[in-house]
């Protein structure tokens, strides 16, 4: 069913989270440089698709999720990427009906520069479980090491990583976050946090929100080029031995919309 307006936003950055000591450590020195070992996860591939677009329960209450089939192969063996709310019932009340091309909230498209869009409601902050599966027979499908990176974090914008991720790049550094050469500003790391959405609490992550001042980010064409400003408002997790992992997207009351891809040149020397 279409969702009705809700009266409050569910969380905004400043809402935000009980604060830790941070999650991670600097790690050994890095392997593959430029390009990192791992597994390939692309958006733009000849039979990438999406082929269900039913995140957070936004059109219909029947099979609450959204597929983008054929983002990568791994041993012969091709897979797709399944986004579900964790919230209950996969029902997330903050997402809306229509289609991407209308910028529905929750709605995802395949943007021309490789990456996915997904569009969000200001003041708002969407849990999403992301699952690799198995094209053969739909089962979760563990890779052994790859990259998932999002970009262009700017004004209102943030988003939450649970801990699972083995390192990550974050603008210019390792497992924590600063500018790519003299570039400012750049995305801010809040440390190991909780979020509530919904009345709903998720536990050890790392916030990641945006620099007021990083307004005006040009558009990434390439992933695999990111500018010195683009990478400074980006970041690109890496997991290991894993075919899940959960997120949050979400803003203030300005920005749109989330972008991801796989690898990127975002810490091109972090795998």
């Amino acid at each position: 069913p279409s969702k009705s307006p809700t009266t409050s936003p569910s969380q905004s950055p400043s809402d935000a989270p009980t604060t830790r000591s941070p999650s991670k450590s600097p790690s050994s020195t890095p392997t593959g440089s430029p390009v990192c070992t791992g597994v390939e996860i692309t958006f733009d591939g000849v039979l990438t698709n999406i082929s269900h677009n039913n995140f957070g329960a936004r059109n219909s209450d029947t099979d609450p999720f959204a597929m983008i089939e054929n983002i990568g192969s791994y041993n012969g063996q091709d897979f797709h990427l399944k986004l579900e709310s964790p919230l209950p019932n996969g029902d997330d009340p903050d997402c809306r009906s229509g289609t991407p091309e209308s910028k529905a909230k929750c709605s995802i498209i395949l943007s021309s520069n490789g990456a996915v869009t997904f569009y969000t409601r200001a003041n708002s902050t969407y849990p999403i479980q992301f699952t690799l599966i198995n094209a053969s027979n739909d089962s979760p499908m563990t890779l052994p090491r790859f990259s998932f990176s999002l970009f262009d974090i700017g004004t209102s914008e943030f988003f939450w990583a649970d801990d699972t991720y083995d390192t990550l790049a974050c603008g210019g550094c390792q497992n924590s976050c600063c500018p790519v050469g003299s570039t400012v500003p750049y995305l801010q790391q809040s440390g190991s946090t909780d979020i509530t959405v919904h009345g709903q609490t998720f536990t050890s992550g790392d916030m990641f929100v945006a620099d007021p001042a990083a307004g005006g980010i040009t558009d990434v064409t390439n992933p695999l080029a990111l500018t010195d400003f683009q990478q400074s408002q980006s970041a690109r997790l890496v997991y290991s031995g894993t075919s899940s992992w959960l997120m949050a997207f979400g803003r203030g009351s300005k920005g749109g919309r989330h972008q991801f891809a796989g690898y990127t040149n975002i810490g091109q020397d972090i795998c």
